[in-house]
């Protein structure tokens, strides 16, 4: 009997973690060296996670991830919530000619978004601050 219920609790939680799926930058290309242009991985993370069902979790380890413009957009049906846990360091491509737009990482029409992570500080964070203009 106790072998039963150790399979059933294994299969629950399985099951459980599918239905809230995570989704790891690494999983989808990024190389997290910070010369490597990982926009793709994030893009595909972000559209795997946005097309998903229930709760999403974008992963994105501890690493530098050079990129140019991104943009991350809902709407995301069947997702309550999208949360980015942030552990990695984000390093902008600095050829200003590929930012037509002048948007650098843009979020837009996505209900129940959350950003966490340890990665703000020192890198993403403090160059918000100050964006390029030219």
């Amino acid at each position: 009997m106790l072998k039963h219920s150790f399979f059933l609790s294994f299969i629950c939680c399985f099951i459980g973690v599918a239905l809230c799926g995570e989704f790891n930058i690494m999983d989808h290309g990024a190389k997290a060296d910070g010369k490597t242009d990982d926009a793709k991985a994030f893009q595909d993370a972000w559209t795997a996670a946005c097309g998903s069902s229930g709760p999403a979790t974008i992963i994105v380890p501890k690493g530098e991830y050079w990129m140019g413009p991104l943009k991350f957009t809902g709407p995301c049906k069947g997702v309550p919530s999208i949360t980015m846990k942030l552990d990695g360091h984000l390093l902008a491509e600095t050829d200003l000619n590929k930012f037509p737009s002048g948007d650098w990482v843009y979020f837009g029409w996505i209900d129940g978004l959350t950003i966490t992570g340890t990665g703000w500080a020192g890198s993403f964070y403090l160059a918000l601050k100050r964006l390029p203009t030219e």
